[in-house]
């Protein structure tokens, strides 16, 4: 038996940390479900990445999130407007949606330069971890004006998997 209501939760809230913390390789393939004692249910998350903090790393970065948000993969297209159509394909409300959206990207905010001043200085930290933070308190910082946006500021044949969905060059959210 599986109890799908918490699952599509925390589905749901996995979007949102997924754009919020800027991962681009959040396919569905790094998504796993366990079958313990009778019950299916979501496995931990894993394959966490933020794509700010390996930018220098590439030659060419593309904004490009694996899956699509209300039929857009560019992150930094999104609106409000794309935000509802989300909610609409995936049986939420509008409403909760963007609270949902807004609430964690409050919480985090708050809570990703706490981490990174956790593992200062220790055997895991890296220089890299402060351009993540930065890149994700950015993020969370955009999301009330991008949710008051209605139309994407792209054309549409840039988004919802067009060929040349990828062509916008990743500058940050």
């Amino acid at each position: 038996m599986s109890e799908p209501s918490p699952d599509r939760d925390e589905l749901l809230r996995r979007a949102f940390f997924t754009y919020l913390v800027g991962n681009p390789d959040a396919h569905a393939k790094n998504y796993s479900v366990v079958f313990r004692n009778g019950r299916i249910s979501l496995a931990s998350a894993y394959n966490i990445n933020n794509a700010g903090a390996f930018r220098d790393c590439f030659k060419d970065v593309r904004a490009r999130m694996a899956m699509a948000i209300g039929g857009c993969f560019d992150p930094f297209a999104l609106t409000g407007g794309i935000w509802d159509a989300f909610a609409r394909e995936t049986g939420f409300t509008p409403a909760r949606v963007r609270l949902g959206l807004e609430q964690l990207a409050q919480r985090m905010a708050k809570a990703a330069p706490e981490v990174a001043d956790a593992l200062r200085g220790g055997i895991e930290w890296s220089d890299r971890i402060d351009i993540a933070v930065a890149d994700i308190v950015a993020r969370c910082a955009a999301v009330p004006t991008m949710l008051e946006r209605t139309s994407s500021p792209v054309e549409p044949n840039q988004v919802a998997g067009a060929d040349n969905a990828d062509e916008h060059i990743f500058s940050g959210p």
